[in-house]
């Protein structure tokens, strides 16, 4: 174990060979405190939330649905413009083992990883420091505190948790290649820790964080000549630099929307603010929320320039005063690496949020308990805040069950927030509730709306509109509709063509929707008097058909693709219930029949095509149809 003492500043609160518990005993508690908040998810098997979990695990074309040629096809592909192969591998494995509804396997290997990350996060500390105590306060803290919750219940966030994990077993290598009581060992933990640190770069982006980390370590707690320890540093140094150049050359597609306040230096004042709250969800977890309505400063806001200059006293203010000035400096600086990657010098669509805070915690947790030099004050306090974060934890865990509970819990936590609102709109809907057009009207009226995503604009606008217009205010209903269609992007994918004619349909001008998609989908026209013969007679739909050129289908991007497949089905269909409302019978029978023939297993296509067939005296073969809905496996 190195010396303490001349690493800290000041002497250990007991001895290595004092210390009451064994290495094991220390593992299994954290073990259990990082499992039994959340327990409940993996009993009741918690289902996904939609919010790219079912687009991980079973809509993701990479892993095959678990064959073998998944583990092959996920290392020659990027998904969601992520190059994660690793933790992709572990989806992989969830569908490999448990099939298409992976559920409860999935969120035991979620807890699984959480538990290692935990681990690391102890035995780096562990071994860094020589302070036992100090570093297993500080990991029974993160495994408890309430900002992981989000991490370990989320779905989608496997790769946040894989990478974590892979980064703090990396420093725990890296300060064991440094043990001058281990020379012959050295070597082979210097490569594991480089090797971890390649496998935290293939689960995610954000493990760029990995060598910022490990320059805090050799700053202020490594020793020997400054050429040695550069030298030891500079291959994660060089291997982060590489992955970032690969990334943002060759893989980002999500990069175009607009900076916090306008600009890189507005988002840079505007984020000042921003790691206050983060400091604050730190030490005082009791506002925490899924999405974060931030302010956008200008780059010359008085109060984004006092809340940096605020934490620069904070910081040089705390080092100053510590006694164990090193480990201070090491807690400020590990937290800075960590949350680096998401402090909005590139565009991101939720600007806070608490998976990044995550990758902060240990080293904010530090700062707390590497100043409270008297054990049993420690220890009392350490306790206390475990019991404290362990309810809360516990407590929030609930409300992971379904999107509704996690979004109605996040909007009264945070309701300035629009992206909290247009979720909650997405859970209601699935549920008919009525309160819908309120929850959508509140998202656009929010100081972030312009934050939403043209899918989530338009979901918003058609249900606020109709709001309106059912409520009795027509005008209003006008006026929103063509002032918010006004946002969503005029080129590419239909946004503002659908939105409008989805509320001439639900506000009862199904001539209007039908003028509105009829052009769209002109180049299907020709089909569809072939399709009528063909169709009634024989027992199969002709396979082929003419492209819809109204949709931008070309481009590598699946995910892309895919959404203008959706809106494809969805002009579609939108045709169909237009004609059927004008009883066009016979048009929306043609209509139904190119849906049904290009997405077979799109239920709302065959409930249509169904209807259409009931209209026209074919009870046998809508009847058919109906039956075949319940063996389908539906396309959202």
């Amino acid at each position: 174990m190195p010396d303490a003492t001349n690493q800290t500043g000041s002497a250990p609160e007991v001895s290595e060979q004092a210390w009451p518990l064994q290495r094991w005993q220390e593992a299994l508690l954290l073990l259990v405190l990082s499992v039994a908040p959340y327990l409940p998810s993996f009993i009741s098997a918690y289902g996904p939330l939609g919010l790219d979990d079912t687009l991980y695990w079973q809509h993701n074309p990479a892993i095959r649905d678990g064959a073998p040629s998944g583990l092959v096809e996920i290392w020659h592909s990027s998904y969601l413009s992520d190059y994660a192969p690793v933790a992709q591998a572990t989806v992989w494995f969830d569908v490999a083992v448990a099939g298409s509804e992976p559920w409860r396997m999935a969120r035991a290997q979620q807890m699984l990883w959480f538990a290692l990350g935990v681990l690391g996060v102890w035995a780096f500390l562990r071994r860094a420091t020589g302070r036992p105590g100090v570093s297993l306060s500080i990991a029974a803290l993160f495994a408890v505190h309430p900002v992981c919750a989000q991490s370990v219940l989320w779905l989608a966030q496997r790769k946040n948790l894989v990478a974590l994990a892979f980064v703090w077993w990396s420093c725990e290598r890296y300060a064991a290649a440094r043990e001058p009581n281990a020379p012959k060992e050295g070597a082979l933990r210097y490569a594991a820790a480089l090797a971890l640190g390649a496998l935290a770069l293939l689960s995610k982006p954000h493990a760029v964080a990995l060598p910022a980390i490990l320059f805090a370590y050799e700053a202020t707690l490594g020793r020997g000549a400054l050429k040695t320890r550069a030298l030891r540093w500079a291959p994660f140094a060089g291997l982060a630099a590489a992955f970032v150049a690969g990334s943002l050359l060759f893989l980002r597609e999500d990069l175009e929307r607009s900076f916090l306040g306008g600009s890189r230096a507005a988002a840079i004042v505007s984020d000042g603010p921003l790691v206050w709250r983060y400091l604050a969800n730190t030490f005082w977890p009791s506002h925490l929320s899924f999405y974060y309505q931030v302010p956008e400063l200008p780059a010359a806001s008085g109060a984004g320039l006092a809340a940096w200059a605020g934490l620069v006293v904070l910081i040089a203010g705390s080092i100053f005063a510590s006694r164990a000035r090193a480990l201070t400096a090491f807690g400020w600086l590990a937290a800075a690496a960590g949350l680096a990657p998401a402090i909005n010098l590139l565009p991101q669509l939720a600007p806070m949020t608490d998976h990044y805070l995550q990758w902060a915690l240990p080293g904010l947790l530090l700062l707390a308990a590497a100043n409270i030099t008297r054990p049993r004050a420690a220890w009392a306090l350490a306790m206390a805040a475990c019991v404290a974060f362990f309810a809360v934890t516990f407590t929030r865990a609930h409300t992971y069950r379904s999107k509704r509970t996690l979004f109605e819990a996040a909007v009264a936590a945070e309701p300035a927030s629009a992206l909290n609102r247009a979720q909650l709109v997405y859970a209601l809907r699935e549920a008919e509730d009525p309160t819908i057009g309120a929850q959508a009207l509140a998202a656009l009226e929010a100081p972030d709306a312009d934050r939403l995503l043209a899918q989530d604009r338009a979901l918003m606008i058609r249900e606020a509109a109709v709001f309106l217009h059912d409520h009795g205010d027509a005008a209003g209903a006008q006026a929103l509709l063509d002032r918010e269609s006004a946002k969503l992007p005029q080129e590419g994918l239909p946004w503002d063509r659908l939105t409008r004619a989805e509320v001439a349909l639900r506000t009862g001008n199904p001539d209007g929707a039908a003028q509105l998609i009829e052009p769209a989908v002109a180049p299907l026209a020709q089909a569809w008097t072939g399709l009528r013969k063909t169709c009634r007679e024989g027992p199969r739909l002709p396979d082929a058909f003419p492209p819809v050129t109204s949709l931008q289908l070309e481009g590598n991007d699946p995910f892309a693709r895919q959404w203008a497949g959706k809106l494809a089905l969805r002009e579609l269909s939108l045709l169909a219930r237009a004609r059927l409302d004008m009883d066009e019978n016979e048009g929306a029978w043609d209509v139904a029949a190119v849906l049904v023939n290009l997405a077979p297993t799109f239920t709302p296509g065959r409930m249509l095509l169904a209807e259409a067939c009931e209209r026209l005296g074919m009870p046998e073969k809508a009847a058919a149809l109906r039956a075949s809905v319940a063996n389908a496996k539906p396309e959202e």
